[in-house]
């Protein structure tokens, strides 16, 4: 699972926005480090930094993800920016 690593995008001064602007429509949702890698319930997953030539603060989320870990990351998440087709999604 790819993700976006926070601080790394703010040490850019990059703000959501800044990283969604390729991608038109798009949301952005967020889940903490310690909601991956310190839960008891997810042993398996490990957030990697994977930075790539046109994503300097891009990660990977490693390990099995069953349908039972990819419901718990969802629960775990919190919408940051919505896709523009939901604007009733309540974001930060």
């Amino acid at each position: 699972m790819s993700v976006l690593i926070e601080s790394l995008v703010l040490e850019s001064g990059r703000t959501a926005e800044d990283v969604l602007a390729p991608f038109p429509g798009y949301g952005l949702v967020a889940v903490t480090i310690t909601g991956i890698n310190a839960r008891n319930d997810l042993p398996d997953l490990e957030v990697q930094v994977w930075p790539e030539d046109t994503e300097p603060a891009h990660g990977k989320v490693v390990g099995r993800k069953t349908q039972a870990v990819r419901k718990q990351l969802a629960r775990d998440s919190r919408w940051i920016v919505a896709p523009s087709d939901r604007p009733d999604l309540a974001c930060e």
